[in-house]
């Protein structure tokens, strides 16, 4: 009997929302070059316009890496900018995305305290989504989260 690995793929990004956001004020402070960024009312994939302006983060390592090696590389990026962190949340919305997709009935993962503790030394809640598809089943995702 072969046992068969499960195809997990993880992600991290950070996305601040706000209005009138100063993009070159964020990236300075966090001295990185953002994944993306958007103003209200530019259009989305979907056709739709943005309702606030994004500044995003993704992760630049591999989806085939674990999710603690996204929060680790978060957490290295983020710690030493708390502060400002703290003081973008006062007008703006911060959150982290954790993603987990899985092509397998069931699979398993975890996080070292060490990748949890950006949330708690940048004061950002965790959330994850998921989005499991069953081995050797159609396609039909189920998609779970929360980040407040």
């Amino acid at each position: 009997m072969q046992i068969r690995r499960p195809d997990v793929r993880t992600s991290v990004d950070l996305s601040i929302y706000g209005r009138g956001l100063d993009f070159d004020l964020l990236s300075r402070e966090l001295r990185v070059t953002p994944s993306s960024t958007h103003r209200t009312g530019d259009t989305m994939r979907s056709g739709n316009p943005f309702p606030h302006d994004l500044w995003s983060l993704g992760s630049p390592l591999p989806r085939s890496e674990p999710l603690n090696s996204h929060l680790l590389w978060l957490k290295a990026v983020l710690v030493p900018h708390s502060d400002f962190i703290k003081l973008v949340k006062q007008g703006a919305r911060v959150v982290v995305h954790c993603w987990v997709q899985a092509d397998a009935d069931e699979f398993e993962f975890s996080v070292s305290p060490e990748a949890l503790s950006v949330f708690i030394e940048v004061g950002l809640p965790w959330g994850i989504s998921a989005i499991i598809f069953g081995a050797g089943q159609p396609q039909q995702p189920f998609s779970g989260g929360f980040n407040e």
